[in-house]
């Protein structure tokens, strides 16, 4: 995720699409897709109430078998830390 909201984000030619709510590890959330200039997409689920980050989906082709292969990341548990 780091990736994309520090590197994509300034790259020409990518386009946030707000694809509206949906459930994301249990929870409403806002679904955003982040698409970059190589066709490359990420979709970011955002809890309504804290806008923090719930799941991030991210699909790609297999080149051997040509299957969609789906990995997702959930978070959870959002804690308060103090800076130093």
């Amino acid at each position: 995720m780091e990736s994309v909201l520090r590197k994509w984000m300034h790259e020409p030619g990518v386009a946030l699409f707000y694809d509206g709510t949906a459930l994301g590890n249990a929870n409403l959330a806002d679904k955003v897709t982040i698409t970059n200039s190589r066709n490359e997409s990420v979709t970011l689920f955002l809890d309504t109430a804290t806008h923090l980050p719930v799941k991030k989906s991210f699909a790609w082709r297999d080149l051997s078998d040509k299957y969609q292969n789906v990995e997702e990341e959930t978070y959870d548990n959002y804690k308060p830390c103090r800076a130093s």
